[in-house]
């Protein structure tokens, strides 16, 4: 199983997040269209779990966790609802006032036989993780969601022209460059670009579709430095230019029907 180790800044532009979507079904959580219309007791489960608030001062979260673990440090629940669902904030409505803005610190262990099963061949260990997280939300904040289609503004990842940019995973990389301040930063090797597209996603707070047409898995390294004038528009520049310059590729804004997720019912996380 690849790491799950992601770590991403909290900022008033957006939040990093996961990554395909895959959404449940059955009585608990609404209809759903996940392939084989699971209910909510066929879900995996983590072996155990621990949810407590996150003390209060703290900017940078982090999502991930060594071997057969996962971890999610200064997540709110609305985040936990977009990793276990893998759809980014834009498909994600409803829920009490406090989804958004209350913090948390979640500690899950994969049992030793969830573990072994995760890399056999043939599995999809993110996937398969994702459903133990929608269990505990279910059990543990009593989750409850319905899905509604709706019509949303998203951006498609697309090549330039000129071509793209990205070394194939295990192409040697170049020499490091001068650190400087950075508004944000991607390394990740031996990944699909979808994985990039999820990046984005989780800073926009805006789906991002892959439609680059691009199969094989990367070594994928973006720095985006702060720009010099502080505002959103001069932020966005600043990514576009950073995915063009040092990647080839481009995002272009479409409006699609997208199906997404309403929170029904969440209570505060039980012990």
């Amino acid at each position: 199983m690849t790491s799950m180790r992601r770590r991403f800044r909290v900022a008033c532009v957006g939040t990093l997040l996961l990554i395909a979507c895959v959404v449940l079904s059955g009585s608990a959580l609404g209809q759903g269209t996940d392939a084989g219309h699971r209910n909510a007791f066929e879900q995996p489960e983590f072996e155990t779990a621990t949810i407590s608030p996150h003390h209060a001062g703290e900017f940078v979260s982090s999502v991930g966790g060594p071997s057969g673990r996962f971890e999610a440090k200064n997540v709110t629940a609305k985040m936990l609802v977009q990793m276990a669902f893998n759809v980014a904030s834009d498909r994600v409505s409803g829920g009490p006032q406090w989804v958004g803005s209350q913090r948390f610190d979640v500690t899950a262990k994969i049992s030793d036989a969830q573990w072994q099963d995760l890399s056999r061949p043939g599995n999809d260990p993110d996937q398969i993780v994702r459903h133990m997280l929608q269990s505990l939300l279910v059990q543990r904040f009593q989750l409850a969601v319905t899905h509604q289609e709706r019509d949303l503004l998203v951006f498609a990842l697309v090549a330039c022209k000129s071509g793209v940019k990205l070394g194939v995973a295990g192409t040697p990389k170049p020499d490091a460059v001068e650190e400087k301040p950075l508004l944000m930063a991607m390394g990740q090797d031996d990944v699909p670009i979808s994985a990039l597209a999820s990046f984005l996603s989780a800073h926009f707070g805006r789906t991002v579709l892959d439609n680059t047409g691009l199969s094989r898995r990367y070594d994928i390294h973006l720095r985006v430095e702060i720009p010099d004038e502080n505002s959103p528009d001069a932020v966005n520049r600043a990514i576009f230019s950073a995915l063009e310059d040092q990647l080839g590729l481009k995002l272009v804004p479409r409006r699609m029907v997208m199906d997404t997720i309403v929170v029904d019912r969440l209570e505060q996380p039980s012990n």
